[in-house]
């Protein structure tokens, strides 16, 4: 028989803001296909208007490059 316990969690997380203006570099794994890279462009795009998004084959992860931010 299972028995079942309650617990309490804190997460902590990182997140990136993203605003019209801002330059989003995505880098997606070397092997991606082209018709996926173009497929992920096109909705990021559709998502964030005002965003300009470059995806970068070859690294995984998302930063984002904001003019005039120190």
């Amino acid at each position: 028989m299972a028995k079942h316990a309650d617990l309490n969690m804190r997460v902590t997380v990182d997140v990136t803001v993203i605003r019209p203006g801002d330059t989003a570099l995505v880098r997606m794994p070397r092997d991606t296909p082209q018709v996926q890279l173009e497929t992920i462009a096109d909705r990021l795009r559709e998502r964030l208007p005002g965003v300009d998004v470059l995806l970068l084959a070859g690294v995984d992860g998302i930063d984002v490059y904001r003019p005039g931010d120190a």
